[in-house]
């Protein structure tokens, strides 16, 4: 049973992480242009610390965007709440987009100093982007910061 889920899908990752890539990419270069966002951390970004290296190891850069909002955690948690396309779950690699807010879920264990020094902030969320149509996922974090932040 469970061999034969993997295997069938193993016949699609390739498409499916190549969506997920391709998607992020378009979102990362998205939030990066929102003034509401004070940080996007995505290696596909040439202005990202890590960019040099991801782009000796890696073809692509995977589907995992996490950027920092101009907000303290009520106003993160309403944007959250205001999105529609993104399930809120600490999961990653699913086909649906997903959204976390990082201090909850990733930085919960952590000490203020290890949180500091991971650059999880009250308004750090993370998206796990899945393989939907890019530009619906843009207007749905469109809606969403406008409704949050007018």
């Amino acid at each position: 049973g469970a061999a034969f889920l993997i295997a069938r899908g193993l016949k699609t990752y390739y498409l499916r992480y190549e969506r997920h890539s391709e998607n992020a990419l378009v979102i990362a270069q998205y939030l990066a242009q929102r003034k509401e966002v004070a940080k996007v951390f995505y290696p596909g970004l040439r202005s990202d610390a890590g960019h040099a290296l991801a782009s000796k190891q890696m073809e692509d850069f995977g589907g995992v965007v996490t950027f920092e909002l101009n907000a303290d955690e009520k106003r993160a948690w309403a944007f959250i709440d205001a999105l529609e396309l993104f399930t809120t779950t600490a999961s990653l690699g699913s086909t649906e987009s997903l959204v976390c807010p990082v201090k909850l879920y990733l930085g919960s264990d952590l000490t203020a100093e290890e949180r500091a020094r991971a650059q999880i902030k009250d308004g750090t969320v993370r998206l796990a982007v899945g393989i939907e149509h890019v530009d619906d996922l843009v207007a749905d974090i469109e809606q969403a910061l406008v409704k949050i932040f007018g």
